[in-house]
C-alpha cells in the first residue's frame, strides 16, 4: 500500500522539477511598442522607405491569438508600426482597392486583423487575417 502512494507522489515531485526548469516565454503587451503606434491619418508620413501598418483590435479575437507574436516581430525588427481599430477607420469590400494608394483617404480595411506594407508611400500589399499576416512576417525574417 505504501508504494501505491509513494510512486503518485514521486511522478508529482519530479513533473514540477522538470517544469522549474522550462523557459517561460515572454509575455508582451501593446504597452511594450507604444513607441511604434501611429495614427490613421499618418500613414504615409512615416519616413521608413519599407515599412509594415498592422492593424488590430482588443476585441478580436484573432488579433488576440496573435498578439504575441506580433509584438515579438516588432520588437526585434525595424519598420513595424501598428494602429489600433477606430471609428475614423473605412471598412471596404475589396482589400485590393487600396493597393497602389498613396492617400489616407483612399485606404480602407476589410476587417481585423489587417497589415499593410507600404513601399515608397505605396501601399504595395494589404493582408488580411491572422494565417497570412504571420505568414508573411515569418518569411519576411
Amino acid at each position: 500500500m505504501k508504494k501505491l502512494i509513494l510512486f503518485p507522489l514521486m511522478t508529482m515531485f519530479l513533473v514540477s522539477c522538470a517544469n522549474e526548469n522550462k523557459v517561460i516565454a515572454e509575455e508582451h503587451d501593446y504597452s511594450d511598442v507604444n513607441h511604434l503606434f501611429i495614427c490613421w491619418d499618418d500613414i504615409f508620413e512615416i519616413k521608413d522607405r519599407q515599412y509594415f501598418v498592422y492593424i488590430y483590435s482588443e476585441t478580436c479575437g484573432h488579433c488576440q491569438e496573435i498578439k504575441q507574436d506580433i509584438i515579438s516581430y516588432a520588437l526585434n525588427h525595424d519598420s513595424f508600426y501598428f494602429i489600433k481599430f477606430n471609428s475614423e477607420i473605412p471598412i471596404i469590400n475589396d482589400r485590393n482597392l487600396v493597393i497602389g494608394k498613396n492617400k489616407v483617404e483612399e485606404l480602407g480595411i476589410v476587417g481585423t486583423p489587417s497589415m499593410f506594407l507600404i513601399t515608397g508611400n505605396i501601399v504595395e500589399a494589404n493582408y488580411v487575417g491572422k494565417k497570412e499576416i504571420i505568414t508573411t512576417l515569418t518569411n519576411s525574417k
